[in-house]
């Protein structure tokens, strides 16, 4: 299921290179909502989930022991709910 979403200059992120990954969103209303990534980009930091006509804000999680963005089991980019 992919969502509208829009970019937020937020939280910087790593250069590390997209090859057309996918992300998906964890947790709050958004949850399980999943959109593309551009190809040969940086993953945003935030971006703003549309749901039910609200706006949410989803953080870029990072993984803990080698500092990059984090992946689920599936190889998708995870996003949380931003509180």
């Amino acid at each position: 299921m992919t969502t509208a979403h829009a970019m937020s200059p937020g939280a910087p992120t790593k250069a590390i290179s997209v090859d057309g990954g996918q992300a998906r969103a964890y947790c709050g209303p958004a949850h399980g909502r999943s959109w593309t990534l551009t190809r040969d980009t940086t993953p945003p930091g935030t971006v703003e989930l549309m749901v039910g006509g609200q706006q949410f804000h989803y953080r870029l999680a990072y993984n803990p022991r080698t500092r990059q963005p984090a992946k689920d089991h599936l190889g998708n980019y995870l996003y949380v709910a931003a509180i």
